[in-house]
């Protein structure tokens, strides 16, 4: 009686090796997620990472790129121990590869931190508000925009506005509501809006 192993034969093992199919499925997926990202925001990958207030992109973007670059600097630091027979680039590649660790953790504990305290929108993404709240019929200015995230795809927005003399309560209502409606169709980040009428003051703090 002849016996079958349940293992696979060695003949299998260098074609799911090559196979680039069978790659880890979320090496695939992290490095895509950059892309993707950049792709929804129609920015430059640049100018996303800077602006972006979202840390799981910023990690993944920065853990990959600190893995190839501290790949780099292992390999030099061996090549240049076997060139030069001194172990002395082999110790400077890890204490590199060290600080560029303690960077990385320091740059994202910072993202972290700041998302956590509240963070403002970005100033292009303010004066996209403030020219939606200000183009709306009725409002005559605009004494002062808040913005805070309260996560990467949710943004707070709270105003100060001034509406024209002979607009009445009920009118200011649906102005407001008609304001919310467009910022929430132009920024899909904004989930709550808030608007407080202001009348206009003077000088000495009095209604003009």
């Amino acid at each position: 009686m002849r016996r079958t192993s349940s293992s696979p034969s060695r003949r299998s093992w260098p074609g799911r090796w090559r196979d680039p199919a069978r790659c880890s499925p979320r090496a695939r997926t992290r490095s895509a997620t950059p892309r993707k990202e950049t792709r929804e925001s129609r920015r430059g990958i640049v100018d996303h990472v800077r602006r972006s207030p979202d840390v799981t992109f910023k990690a993944a973007l920065f853990e990959d790129s600190a893995a190839m670059l501290g790949l780099v600097l292992a390999a030099a630091g061996l090549i240049l121990r076997e060139a030069t027979g001194s172990d002395f680039w082999d110790g400077l590649a890890s204490v590199l590869i060290g600080v560029l660790l303690t960077g990385l953790a320091f740059a994202i504990g910072r993202e972290s931190a700041v998302l956590l305290i509240g963070r403002a929108a970005d100033p292009a993404t303010q004066r996209e508000i403030r020219a939606e709240i200000l183009g709306a019929p009725g409002v005559t200015g605009l004494e002062e925009l808040l913005t805070m995230h309260f996560g990467p795809e949710q943004l707070l927005v709270a105003a100060k506005v001034h509406f024209a003399d002979d607009i009445s309560a009920d009118e200011a209502e649906d102005i407001a509501g008609e304001i919310d409606r467009r910022l929430r169709e132009r920024l899909p980040v904004v989930r709550h809006v808030f608007l407080d009428p202001t009348q206009r003051t003077t000088r000495r703090g009095e209604p003009a």
